[in-house]
C-alpha cells in the first residue's frame, strides 16, 4: 500500500519561540535562554555542533530584549545600552572577541556566545574570560527530535515526501545534528535536480552515495 504523500506548505524558516523543538539534549540551553536565571559575569556560551539550534536559541533570546548581533568586524561600533550576541566565536579574531567581552562586562551588558567547539585561545586573558563564562552543551539528539527536525526542515524547504520517510531516516542515521543537516542538504539538492518525491527507495539511494 502506498504511503501518504506530504505536500509542501507555505512555511518559511523561522526562529520563533513557538517553533523551537525542545528535547532532553537542549533543555538546559533552552531554560537558560527563556528564564531569568542569572549568568555568571552576564556571559553564556552555548556549545553545540552545526545544526543543533544555537542560532534559533540566540534569536529567541534576542527577540525579548535590545540586542546587537556582532560578526568579526572590528569596525562595528558597540552600543552602550544594547546586549550582544556573538555566533561561532571559534571563527572570530581573538582581539575582537576579547574587546567585546570586556566592553560588555564593564557596562553590565549580557553577552550570549555560541560555538561548535570549545577551543583553546592563545591570549591568556581571553582564555580566562572564556573559562569563567557560563557554558551549556547541547548534547546528542535522540531519535524523536531527529524525526521532528527532519519533518520541519522538509516542510520549510517545500519538499514533497512520504509520511514514513522521517521515521525511517531517524532510526538509521547517526545521532548527530551535523549529519542530519548534511543529509537534509543532500535531499534538497537531489529532489530539486531529479524532481522526485522523497520516498524510502530514494533515501536508500542517498545513503548509498
Amino acid at each position: 500500500m502506498n504511503k501518504q504523500l506530504v505536500l509542501p506548505m507555505d512555511i518559511s524558516p523561522t526562529y520563533t519561540h513557538e517553533d523551537f523543538i525542545i528535547a532532553s539534549c537542549n533543555i538546559e540551553a533552552y531554560k537558560a535562554i527563556v528564564s531569568d536565571v542569572k549568568w555568571p559575569f552576564n556571559r553564556l556560551i552555548i556549545i553545540g555542533e552545526s545544526g543543533s539550534g544555537k542560532t534559533h536559541l540566540a534569536n529567541i533570546w534576542a527577540n525579548k530584549r535590545s540586542v546587537i548581533f556582532l560578526n568579526n568586524n572590528p569596525g562595528y561600533e558597540l552600543n552602550e545600552t544594547r546586549n550582544v550576541v556573538m555566533e561561532n566565536i571559534e571563527n572570530l579574531e581573538e582581539t575582537f572577541l576579547f574587546h567585546t567581552i570586556n566592553f560588555c562586562h564593564e557596562r553590565n551588558l549580557k553577552l550570549l556566545m555560541t560555538t561548535s567547539r570549545y577551543g583553546m585561545y592563545k591570549t591568556p586573558d581571553l582564555l580566562s574570560r572564556i573559562t569563567s563564562s557560563y557554558k551549556i552543551l547541547i548534547g546528542i539528539p535522540d531519535r524523536d527530535i531527529i524525526e521532528a527536525l527532519l519533518t520541519k526542515s522538509l516542510l520549510e524547504k517545500q519538499i514533497i515526501f512520504h509520511t514514513d520517510v522521517p521515521k525511517y531516516i531517524a532510526t538509521r542515521i547517526e545521532r548527530s545534528f551535523f549529519e542530519l543537516k548534511t543529509l537534509i542538504q543532500k535531499i534538497d539538492e537531489l529532489s530539486l535536480s531529479e524532481k522526485r518525491a522523497i520516498t524510502i527507495p530514494f533515501i536508500k539511494e542517498i545513503f548509498e552515495l
